[in-house]
This record gives C-alpha cells, structure tokens and sequence, in this order.
C-alpha cells in the first residue's frame, strides 16, 4: 500500500523504503531464538517482492549479523556508528561493490550533539580510517554512503528535529 501510495503522488520517483527491524538487535547472541539462516530467509521473503518497486533498506537499532543483512537482497543497510561494521569488513567492501549503500546513523538521537558537526565528522571519519585499514576502497566507501541521525525523530520537538536535520546536512555536505 506504501510503495502504491508513492507511485500516485510521485508517479516514476525512485522509491527508498526503509524496513525498521529492532527484533533483529543482537541476533548473534547465542541466546537469540532463531538460527542466522532463519532470520536471512524470512528477512529475504519480505525484501524480495519489494525490490521490484523500491530499493529496500533495513535499519536494526544495534549489533546485528551483517553478513547474513547483505544476503537478504536490501539495497541499503541503515547502521549506527556504533554498531561494529568493522567486524565485517569484507562483507560490506562486496556489499557495495555490488552496488549496496550505507546509511550511517551518524547524528546520534540520544545524546548531547554539541554545536556543530565538527565532532561528529571526526566520529565517522574514525570509522572510515579503520574500514579502509581493512581493506575498503575509500572512494566507494564516501560516493555509496547516506549520511542519516541516528533514530527517528518522532519523539522530538520541531526545535529539536530542525537542529538534527541541519547537523545531518552539515555532515552530508562535508561527505
């Protein structure tokens, strides 16, 4: 019904439609109740029919099994700074490669934000440094990256939204 929705109101715009899957937060905890192949085939059966009319993008609020995200068919992984991308390095130098795209979470949404965006610069471009050292091309790492906060913003005031948003555009521009 969405992607039909945006199909009436922006007749041939290219859709982004982006899956939020808290419940996936942690799933390589041994203790999560379902095996990696599991989740990957249930994750993929939602992806796959929508690929047609949207590039899909999954967002999980923490660590999350990488690999097994970039098998489901997505387009665009939404990940916080802090999420340990590093730990797959080389799934994610293939994911782009094959013309994935990252969304970095990298307006944090729950905690001080300072004055400007200098330190959250410093913050991805930390991580960028580390994911070049292990082997991804620096270049398609900036040109296949969307720079986005860290949450929604459902919860704040304009104030506060408009604050974000324009700290988000800063980082952007300086991508």
């Amino acid at each position: 019904r969405l992607l039909d929705l945006a199909a009436q109101v922006l007749p041939g715009a290219p859709v982004l439609l982006f899956l939020d899957e808290p419940g996936l937060a942690n799933s390589m905890h041994p203790s999560f109740p379902f095996e990696p192949d599991a989740v990957e085939e249930l994750v993929g059966r939602v992806v796959e029919p929508l690929t047609e009319d949207a590039v899909v993008g999954v967002q999980v609020p923490g660590r999350v099994d990488f690999a097994m995200l970039f098998r489901t068919g997505i387009g665009v992984l939404g990940a916080p700074l802090g999420a340990q991308l590093e730990t797959a390095a080389a799934e994610l130098a293939r994911f782009l490669e094959g013309g994935g795209f990252i969304a970095w979470g990298a307006v944090p949404v729950d905690e001080p934000l300072g004055s400007g965006s200098e330190r959250l610069w410093r913050r991805l471009s930390a991580l960028w440094n580390e994911l070049t050292h292990l082997g991804l091309d620096p270049l398609l790492l900036r040109e296949r990256s969307i720079i986005t906060p860290s949450g929604g913003l459902g919860g704040f005031g304009v104030t506060q939204a408009e604050r974000i948003l324009r700290l988000t555009g800063e980082l952007s521009e300086r991508v």
